[in-house]
């Protein structure tokens, strides 16, 4: 076999590699999972950060990024920005296999109380084309000015607002 063919087989097969990693709809793409619980794990790592939620119950759900660890702090996003103990909602899409993770969408830290802010962050490239993505991003002060992370201030008369457009139909808090 000549140096070019094995040169060509290499690069094919890196190839395929790289792009059987990428092709998360494979993974995930299941329905899309509200988890309310507490933050008990946080990795900001490359090629994807991951986040571990545990549930009143007792079940750990794992949700992971898109975006690397990398992104996240080039965001200014730092693991003590998601410390363990925070009482949090995360959405994502689901597994297709039904296991109990998910690739994240959003992340809520609750205050002190039901009455205060949520910090909402909105985690991908853009704010999803959805009327309650379009509502928060137009209407919630940003808490920083990152692409990948997106973090917003959301008050209680927003989340109301927001909830009443969704018709029950999903929760974010």
């Amino acid at each position: 076999m000549s140096r070019i063919s094995i040169l060509v087989t290499a690069i094919l097969l890196m190839a395929t590699h790289a792009a059987a990693h990428h092709a998360s709809n494979a993974f995930f793409g299941g329905p899309e999972v509200l988890v309310r619980g507490t933050l008990t794990g946080t990795r900001l790592v490359n090629p994807h950060s991951y986040f571990r939620v545990t549930m009143d119950d007792g079940t750990d759900w794992v949700f992971e990024s898109a975006g690397s660890g990398t992104m996240l702090r080039n965001d200014g996003l730092t693991e003590e920005d998601f410390a363990s103990g925070q009482r949090v909602a995360m959405t994502g899409e689901s597994n297709r296999e039904g296991r109990k993770n998910a690739r994240i969408i959003t992340v809520a830290f609750y205050g002190e109380t039901d009455d205060d802010d949520l910090e909402l962050y909105i985690i991908g490239a853009s704010v999803p084309n959805a009327p309650w993505a379009q509502l928060i991003d137009s209407s919630a002060p940003r808490c920083n000015e990152g692409t990948i992370a997106r973090c917003y201030s959301v008050s209680r008369e927003l989340r109301e607002e927001v909830e009443a457009g969704l018709d029950g139909e999903h929760g974010f808090w």
